[in-house]
């Protein structure tokens, strides 16, 4: 799993080679047609800028795309946001590396075209004579849509693209370019408008570049989550979340959590194996009053469990009703509150057990733990 501070990087990398060389094709066409040898028509033409986006778009998410899921796009990262695989800390991150590292591209621009700053706006996307910024907006809302809906399904675990969903993506990027580049420059990324318009000074359109593509963004987030899930925003992480990447191409990540799954689950069937859950038999495999014992450990069938997990000692939580850090408590240390959150998930207290858990999806040290009982609880309450 990827730090956060390898995932910005990525996150940076891959939005500054978009936006080069996807405003840097548009001002070589300017260059080499109407802005300096009076002709119609440059050099590259509508399907070589086109085709220059959706390359470098699969390059980087094939080259970047494992540490960071490979966004390059505040739109995509909102979208992944919205369906709850990406937390909100790292959400404004990636928002913030890729408009850093879309404005430094507009500037190195500005150093290699300094003459375009003014007869290509350094290759910032606008409006065609005739469409007008409701008309834009629209446009920018659709393409989007359609982008970040090959994205979210695309890179699904199962019923994915698979390896070739970097492929699948990036030539989405060029339809959707030769359908809408005429119209309004087809940005569909709010970075890829910001980096050289920032620098350039033309933002008279930034309302069009900004509300359009985080409208489609929205719109296939949710449309896509009741496609998948039946319902439009998840209730909590699921096994397709992608918060970071290690295998694969623009996959978003493996399911996380994949280990710790695994064991609670194994650890379940065995309790199902021996009539050994609350309920089940009649026996309850702890006093719902009791704390931990000096040692550090529970007396349930998880012990096994949390002994790979925590240190041999660890303190005993506070009977209910005493203060704050009381038993059920959403404050406190995140160990103690993992600690209960697994108590009340064994006695059977799912949708109790989960309002403990997912706080600690935020917290580094135990947000695997906290998202793989999120799955296991999500699975007793379908």
């Amino acid at each position: 799993m990827s730090t956060p501070l390898q995932k910005f990087v990525a996150e940076g990398i891959g939005t500054f080679a978009l936006v080069f060389i996807g405003a840097g094709v548009v001002i070589v066409e300017s260059h080499t047609g109407p802005s300096h040898l009076e002709v119609t028509d440059g050099k590259v033409g509508l399907v070589g800028i086109a085709l220059a986006h959706g390359a470098i778009l699969t390059a980087m998410i094939y080259a970047v795309g494992g540490a960071s899921g490979g966004h390059f796009n505040p739109a995509v990262s909102f979208a992944a946001w919205l369906q709850q695989r990406l937390d909100a800390n790292l959400l404004a991150g990636y928002v913030m590396a890729q408009l850093v590292a879309a404005v430094a591209a507009g500037v190195l621009l500005a150093v290699l075209f300094p003459d375009e700053m003014s007869l290509a706006s350094l290759g910032t996307p606008t409006l065609a004579p005739r469409i007008t910024p409701l008309k834009g907006i629209l446009f920018e809302a659709v393409i989007t849509f359609i982008l970040v809906t090959a994205i979210l399904l695309g890179t699904r675990k199962e019923g994915g693209a698979g390896s070739l969903a970097g492929l699948a993506i990036g030539g989405t990027l060029v339809a959707i370019i030769l359908f809408a580049g005429p119209m309004t420059g087809a940005a569909a990324n709010p970075a890829r408008y910001l980096g050289p318009a920032l620098v350039s000074g033309n933002l008279s359109e930034i309302a069009v570049y900004l509300f359009g593509p985080f409208a489609g963004a929205c719109g296939a987030a949710l449309l896509t989550g009741v496609m998948v899930r039946g319902r439009a925003i998840p209730s909590f992480d699921h096994e397709d979340a992608y918060e970071g990447h290690e295998e694969g191409a623009y996959d978003g990540a493996p399911e996380p959590a994949t280990a710790e799954v695994h064991v609670v689950r194994e650890k379940r069937a065995e309790a199902e194996a021996d009539d050994r859950r609350p309920g089940r038999s009649g026996e309850d495999l702890r006093d719902p009053e009791d704390g931990y014992d000096d040692s550090g450990r529970g007396s349930g069938f998880w012990t096994p469990l949390w002994s790979d997990w925590w240190p041999k000692r660890r303190p005993a939580l506070a009977p209910a009703g005493q203060g704050r850090r009381g038993r059920g408590s959403k404050h406190g240390p995140p160990e103690a509150r993992l600690q209960r959150a697994y108590e009340l998930f064994e006695s059977g207290q799912f949708e109790v057990a989960a309002s403990l858990a997912k706080p600690l999806l935020g917290e580094q040290d135990f947000s695997e733990r906290a998202r793989a009982l999120l799955i296991v609880i999500e699975d007793e309450l379908a």
